[in-house]
């Protein structure tokens, strides 16, 4: 435990960052389906993810101690998977938010616009890519595993369709209801992923020890059960949420807003206990 409190930052980046990079991601396809009046009120609002992440990145940016260390991270791009997710934090938050600012002046579309947009996008799914795989660290038992980048990206398709869904609420967008139940189908998929994965994490962690770590990793975190419990509960209510606000008229923002910060609870609970197993080899 405490290890993941002293990586706090690291937990928030991991749950806010990641989410809101799929939140654009959709709200930039639902601009591509819409009609041009649509589209626009849409691109005004992918502040919304925008900021996730932003707020995300500023989280962890304590985390390299002095400025000066960005600049050191930025030498390791291509060899240091920490370099690749920070550098790719970067480039999303370049294309992502100069495509919004430009919706404002240019409302109107056009082949060039479409393609920065869609830019833009491709750079969203590259970035959580490489912040699922920046933790495959050998000498870490409890990250090296096969389902730690699949836990990242269902923690982010939980959420960042909810995320989504909220920001069209705000944006006083009457979605077709089959596009809305799209977005929380998503976000009920990635939940129960993201349930699945934290059981077999739980399974595993079972089974690892060291030396000085006995007879279980699963020691680490007391009452694992009770934060898979919370987790389940998260999922159903951020789901129950969502399904609510598609089919409400008047409190549509108060139910999408909700389902959204429902899932990010549970993101984070699920971040906050990948970082409080950290078990190196030999400790």
């Amino acid at each position: 435990m405490q290890f993941a409190l002293q990586e706090i930052t690291l937990v928030f980046f991991t749950t806010l960052a990641p989410a809101g990079a799929v939140a654009f991601f959709c709200l930039v396809l639902e601009s591509n389906l819409s009609d041009e009046a649509r589209a626009n009120r849409i691109e005004h609002w992918l502040v919304v993810p925008l900021t996730c992440v932003l707020a995300g990145l500023i989280a962890s940016a304590t985390h390299l101690g002095t400025p000066a260390n960005a600049l050191y991270v930025l030498t390791g791009l291509g060899r240091s998977p920490l370099s690749n997710e920070v550098t790719s934090a970067a480039a999303f938050l370049v294309l992502g938010g100069s495509f919004w600012m430009y919706s404002f002046p240019r409302p109107h579309r056009g082949r060039a616009k479409r393609a920065w947009g869609v830019v833009a996008a491709a750079s969203a799914l590259v970035f959580v890519a490489l912040v699922a795989h920046a933790y495959a660290v050998e000498s870490v038992l409890t990250w090296n595993e096969a389902y730690v980048p699949a836990a990242q990206w269902a923690c982010a398709v939980f959420a960042g369709p909810l995320i989504a869904l909220a920001a069209l609420a705000c944006a006083r967008i009457d979605d077709p209801r089959a596009r809305g139940r799209a977005l929380v189908g998503a976000a009920a998929v990635g939940g129960v992923a993201m349930c699945v994965l934290f059981g077999v994490q739980r399974a595993t962690l079972a089974s690892l020890a060291t030396v000085a770590q006995q007879p279980s990793a699963l020691e680490l975190v007391p009452g694992y059960d009770a934060v898979i419990a919370v987790v389940v509960a998260c999922v159903a209510g951020a789901v129950a949420c969502g399904f609510a606000g598609i089919g409400s008229e008047g409190h549509r923002r108060a139910w999408t807003v909700g389902a959204a910060a429902v899932a990010l609870v549970g993101c984070f609970a699920v971040r906050f206990v990948f970082y409080a197993v950290h078990l190196t080899a030999g400790v």
